[in-house]
Formats: C-alpha cells, structure tokens, sequence
C-alpha cells in the first residue's frame, strides 16, 4: 500500500484545483504547497488583483449565544479591538478610487441559515432571521444546495423605502444592497472581502425592489478576467441563468409564488450597477446624518464622525458584553437539509432527448406518442404520484420500440420510488445512442453525461451528449469510461491526439501505453490491457497489490483528462475493482459535482455500499452531489434493501442504467 499513499499524497494537491482551472480547459497549473493558492503558471498576472487595494483593513468578528439558536449573534471588531457596526462603520469603498468595496458576508455559499446584518439592533449584529418565532432556513431545491454564492450585503448602503425605482414604479425594501460573490472561495460568516462590482439584477420581492448586486472577490483568480456582467457569461456560462432561477423559486418550498423580476430577468451590466450601489449610499447617508427617517433602523456607530447616532467604544462593548456568552451549535432538524422538486419551466421534447434514432431509423424525437408519454414526468410543480405509475409505465412502453425498450427494470425503479427523484436517465441495449433524459436544462445546470464504452453508435452518442453538456452546464461532468474507443473519441474530438500520453496498440485495441515520461510523479507500467479489469475479479482488500497497480493506472489516466478536459470533472470507473480507487480519487478531490459511476457488481452488495458511502461523504461535506447506481437487478435490489437513498443527508439525483 505503499504505492497508493504516495499516489494519494499527489493526487491530493487536485483537490485546491479552483474553478479557474475547471471553466478553463488546457491550461496547465503548478503545484505548490498546501499552504499556498495553485498558481496558472501561463496567467500569474491573475493573483495580482489585491495589488487594487490601497488599504485593507481588518475586521474580527464576536460570536454570542449558541449557533442555530434565537440568540445567536455575530458582532464585529475593527483592527483596534472597537465594536464596529457592519452596517455604519465598514466603510463602502475600500480604496481612493472607488473601483473595489468591502462587503459583508452573511451566508456562506451551500449553507441554508438565512442570516442577515440585523438592522433593529444596537451595533447591527449578524443574527439568523426569525419568522412567526421560528429560524428561518433557505430550502434546498434541486439542483441547488443552500445559497450558490457568498451573500452578503454592502455597508454604507440602504434602499430608501420612500424612494421610488424609477424603472420599476417600487419601493426600495429597507435594507442595505444585497450582493452575490460569484467567485470560487467559500468565505467564512463575517468575512470581510474586497469585492469589484460586475452587474445587478432587480428582484421584485413581495412589492418590493430588491437588487441584488452580482460581484466577484479581487483575490479570485478569475477576477481580472471579470470586470462586467458579459464576462460571467463567458467565463462561467449559465451562471447568471441558474441565479435568476434560483431567486425565481427559492420561497415556493414556503406557499410563496414565485418571485418576479425587472428587466425580464437581465442582468444589468456594471455602469447601471455602480449607479444603483452609488444612489443608495447617498441614501445611507442621508439617514445616517439625521437628515430622512431612519425607519426603525438601529443607527449606533463608533466611527462616522458626521452622524449624530454615534457612541464611544466602551459604549459599544457594553452592548456586546450584555449578550449571552457563546456556546455550541445546537442540532439542525432534519427537514433543513432535504431536497425539494420545483421546476418552473415546462419541458419540451427537445430537452427530452438527445437527437438520435431508433433502432429501425425513427428520429426518436418526432414520435408524438414519446411526448405525450412523458407528460406525468413534468415536475412542474408536480410529483409524479404512486397512481400514475402504472398508466406511465404502459404509456412509456407503447411509445418506444420494443427492441430498443429500457424498461425492463421498472418495476424495481418504482420500487425505489426513483420516479420521485429529478432524474431518469436510461439508456437501452443492444442500441447505446438512445438515451433519455427527464431533465430540464434551463435550469442551466445539467451535471450529468453519459459516454458508452460499447455499441457501434459509440461516437454518435457521446457527440450528442457532449454537445448538450456544452450548451448547458456551467462545468459540464463528463463520465468516461476506461476503455480505448473512449480515449481515441476525446482525442479526436478535442484534436489533442500528439499530446494524449495513452497511446493505441493497434494490434490489440484494448492495450494501451502509458509512457512515464509523460506522466510526472508517478511510476506506470509500461501497458496494460483494460479487459483484464473487469475479468480478473480481484478482491482488492486480500490482493493490495493489484490495488496499488489498478490505483496508479487509474489516476495517471485521470489526470491526464484532468490535463487536458478539465471543464470535465470525473472520470468513470468502470469495474468492480475500481470501487476503491473512486473511493481514494474521492478523499483527495472531493470536487464538487463529482460523480462516480459503478456500473457492475456481480456478485455482492459492494457496489451500493461504496456508491452510498461516496455519496454520504461529499454531502456531509455540503457540497453538490450527484450520484450514480449501478445497472443489475443485483445492484438495484442490493441499493434498495440497505435504503441508501433515505440515509443522506439530502436527496441525491439518481441515474439507472439499464445494459
């Protein structure tokens, strides 16, 4: 086991791999130590974004009373150790030039306490807000977990609730401005970062403007490739199309419609931004300096030297020190953490399916009878409920071809109640290229392709779903498998063929070279034959050796893709061998979106055990999971007898394959 802990110790630098180098594809990266960032070695200009800051100044912040509690607050201490407001005192701009801004982080991206800068209370603390005596939770709806930014607010500014928004005839909501930090760290609550501003978005909530400003850190490595809204498209496409919906849907878990927005959605571009931001902290200041009611708003301030609201240090410590003393987080209730199934858009037979034709040359899509069929399966606003089953089982059966049928397992997918999850991807044999997937991709993430490692429509089918990952997912994930028709299709298609390190042997095409000379950091074996893996069925804990061997292999392959599609964040393993290397490539990437694919297990219940176990793992970690089951009656009935599926943490999207 030797071997493996050294391939793991490598292998784990992969894991501050940041989004800059999944949104940007062949670009190689140089490791350092854990210590520091991961430097583009072709792009250092891009860490130079702090070099904007004239003057950083440091905030601490102080906890009071137990998390996940009524009580629970979070005050804030400037450099010198004085309570300072977040709201009063944090001053808005953080340099002369007025290009970057302090913001206030409120909620940390993937969690769900809706917590706020409280503007009733002395000094402003961060409390968790409260409705009808109750903490108030964001609910997780598919396929977002918690909130997809760092949300926060920018202090120094408040949206008058007499000031009308001309464009939208509304009232501002009495708050300070909202801000979504798009960039790849996930900042701590009360974090104070520097941010440039790169558009707006107006939600109408409740009657209410309510903007929400849409920044990025000046430390983020992609910060000096974003200085305007177009430029999130760019470089982080279908970002901002996953935001609207998020806002769009988020209170409908509560009995709240959905919310409205102005401009039809659009994102504004950073000179209409910085004029919003701009107009409320002149708005700020008005109120600050007693010149307009402050509505009910709490005005203390230990250092704005014009306003009449403020107070001395001591005075503010003295409101700190009356609060209770901090304490451990108390338990959040289970329902916090569970999946709610909203869609708003209706699906359409062009999201429906890839292109591609039956067995006997029909163009799939244009079978009206598919359509119809697939008509219950609308999650708009709906579940499939236990009644329609039997009706959309025989509705789905008339409307494909029973040589091409993928259902022959759907009595055990309804015994799973997978008809409840988001997702059902199928895909038929003997023909690999028909696939269906019960998707809808304006929600502008679609975390799931799949490729076949068999069939003489191969190619075919991984253009399609290539194509369709590329239009809609912001980090498409690619599942590969470890065979060579794989390997030679990603080449071709991505015309890297002199640089692939997995070179063909013609004479036998399921052997493939692996040169070291084009691996570092790792000693590979001069070939290997792919069919041996999934015929030797070895026991990887009694056999350490193998493991080792198999390990090695299967990581130099994936960082190779890692190299060279490394928008594509997996890579499928295919045997039962490679349970335990997913498990391993797990521990050290821990990716966000990775999906580990365990297609057969012949023989025991291993596969679902490792599959949950994954699964379980990255959850527990708050991060977005999708996880695959395998493709047998074993697997499936092994999956639902241990009741995997109900021991997350969340509901997990769920995709069937059927062989």
């Amino acid at each position: 086991m030797q071997r493996v802990d050294r391939i793991r110790g490598i292998t784990r630098l992969f894991s501050q791999v940041n989004r800059y180098q999944q949104l940007r594809p062949k670009q190689p990266v140089t490791f350092a130590t854990s210590a520091t960032h991961i430097k583009q070695a072709c792009s250092a200009r891009l860490f130079s974004c702090s070099s904007l800051l004239q003057v950083k100044m440091s905030y601490g912040t102080v906890e009071r009373g137990c998390p996940n509690s009524l009580e629970y607050r979070v005050f804030f201490t400037s450099s010198n150790g004085n309570t300072v407001s977040p709201f009063h005192d944090i001053p808005l701009f953080a340099n002369a030039e007025k290009t970057v801004m302090n913001m206030v982080v409120e909620i940390p991206r993937w969690t769900n306490s809706k917590m706020e800068v409280c503007k009733e209370e002395k000094m402003n603390p961060i409390k968790q807000d409260v409705k009808k005596g109750a903490l108030r939770f964001v609910k997780n709806v598919f396929p977002h977990h918690g909130y997809i930014w760092n949300y926060g607010a920018l202090p120094q500014t408040w949206e008058d609730p007499k000031h009308e928004t001309p464009e939208t005839k509304t009232m501002g909501d009495n708050d300070p401005l909202d801000v979504c930090e798009i960039g790849q760290k996930v900042h701590k609550r009360g974090a104070v970062i520097q941010v440039k501003v790169l558009g707006v978005m107006c939600l109408i909530d409740e009657g209410e403007t309510d903007w929400k400003v849409i920044v990025i850190d000046v430390n983020d490595p992609l910060a000096n490739e974003m200085n305007d809204i177009e430029d999130v498209e760019k470089h982080m496409p279908g970002f901002l199309k996953a935001t609207y919906e998020w806002f769009k849907i988020y209170k409908i878990p509560d009995g709240k419609p959905e919310n409205k927005f102005a401009f039809n959605g659009e994102a504004k571009n950073k000179e209409f931004a910085m004029k919003v931001v701009n107009d409320c902290n002149k708005q700020w200041q008005q109120f600050i300096g007693k010149e307009c009611d402050n509505h009910g708003i709490a005005c203390e301030n230990t250092s704005v030297a014009s306003s009449p609201y403020k107070i001395t240090p001591e005075d503010g410590k003295k409101i700190v020190d009356s609060q209770p003393q901090p304490g451990t987080a108390k338990p959040l209730a289970d329902e916090v953490l569970q999946y709610r199934l909203h869609s708003t858009t209706p699906f359409h037979s062009t999201q429906l399916f890839i292109p591609c034709l039956t067995s006997d040359g029909r163009d799939l899509i244009k079978i009206e009878s598919v359509e119809k069929s697939l008509m219950p399966i609308r999650l708009d606003h709906h579940e499939v409920l236990p009644a329609e089953y039997d009706i959309l089982e025989q509705e789905m059966e008339k409307a494909l071809p029973l040589s091409i049928c993928a259902f022959v397992h759907f009595k055990l997918m309804r015994k799973c109640n997978l008809l409840e999850k988001k997702s059902i991807l199928v895909n038929s044999w003997p023909d690999p290229s028909v696939v269906v997937i019960v998707d809808n991709k304006d929600w502008g993430i679609l975390p799931s392709a799949v490729c076949f490692c068999k069939g003489p429509k191969f190619v075919r089918s991984l253009k399609a779903l290539l194509q369709l990952a590329s239009k809609n997912v912001p980090s498409p994930i690619l599942i590969a498998g470890c065979s060579p028709d794989v390997i030679d299709t990603l080449v071709n298609l991505y015309e890297c063929k002199d640089t692939c390190p997995f070179e063909p042997d013609h004479s036998n095409t399921l052997v493939y070279k692996l040169p070291p000379k084009n691996i570092k950091h790792s000693t590979i074996p001069d070939g290997f034959r792919v069919s041996e893996l999934g015929e030797r069925h070895i026991d990887p804990v009694s056999k350490s050796w193998s493991y080792a061997e198999e390990f090695e292999q299967y990581t130099s392959m994936e960082r190779w893709l890692r190299y060279h599609f490394s928008n594509f964040l997996t890579l499928c393993i295919e045997t039962e061998e490679g349970l335990p290397v997913a498990w391993e490539l797990q521990q050290d990437h821990g990716a966000v979106g990775m999906l580990h694919v365990v297609p057969e297990f012949r023989r025991n219940k291993l596969g679902s055990i490792v599959t949950m176990a994954l699964a379980e793992k990255m959850t527990n970690a708050g991060q977005m999971v999708f996880a695959c089951v395998g493709d047998n009656n074993k697997t499936g009935k092994a999956f639902h007898e241990t009741n995997g599926y109900i021991r997350l943490p969340y509901d997990i999207r769920f995709c069937y394959y059927f062989f």
